[in-house]
């Protein structure tokens, strides 16, 4: 599944990453050789927690959707800005950084960001407004994650680790939200502790 970046949101009173109104998650499909059928059939079931004031889990709802199959590929124009709104949502690797280094210091963890050039924008001098997003319940998101940007131009992120996450985790995967013009750059990091 390709998954669209993450957002900042409110889960009951809490603040956590999700995602709000619409969404879509892409699935590359690849048909075995000799494939001859003209439609495709795709059974699933998922899993999803819808939120406002309370809470309320769905779990294993069945889903099916039924695809054309052809020789090429023929995107409905109709779709085609959908899907180019949320392509532009899923994460690409880090390239703007020479170094990303974790380490866990009591409860808290530090993620420290070298980038390959030092950002020209005056609001990122003392406190870059970059966010981190987990990927598997290491840090809280409900608390707030310091930004500092120290002498040598590293960018120091001081985040809160949760109570669910793994235990003894080798890495931190999850997802950097980056501030680049118009639209926010999301870029996917899974540096070892």
């Amino acid at each position: 599944i390709q998954w669209p970046a993450p957002q900042k949101v409110m889960m009951a009173s809490y603040e956590t990453q999700g995602y709000e109104g619409e969404t879509l998650l892409m699935c590359p499909v690849t048909l075995p050789a000799g494939f001859r059928e003209k439609t495709l059939l795709l059974n699933a079931k998922v899993s999803w927690m819808h939120c406002g004031k309370t809470c309320h889990p769905v779990t294993d709802q069945p889903f099916s959707i039924t695809l054309p199959v052809g020789d090429a590929a023929k995107a409905n124009p109709s779709n085609q800005p959908l899907f180019e709104r949320f392509r532009a949502m899923i994460p690409t690797p880090p390239m703007e950084w020479k170094r990303i280094s974790v380490e866990r210091k009591g409860d808290r963890i530090l993620l420290t960001l070298d980038p390959v050039l030092r950002p020209r924008d005056p609001s990122w001098s003392d406190h870059p407004p970059i966010r981190f997003f987990t990927a598997d319940g290491q840090v809280d998101s409900d608390q707030e994650q310091s930004v500092q940007v120290s002498p040598e131009g590293l960018i120091v992120m001081t985040l809160a680790t949760s109570t669910t996450g793994p235990r003894n985790p080798t890495s931190l995967p999850g997802v950097l939200e980056i501030p680049a013009g118009k639209a926010p750059r999301y870029v996917e990091i899974n540096p070892g502790y």
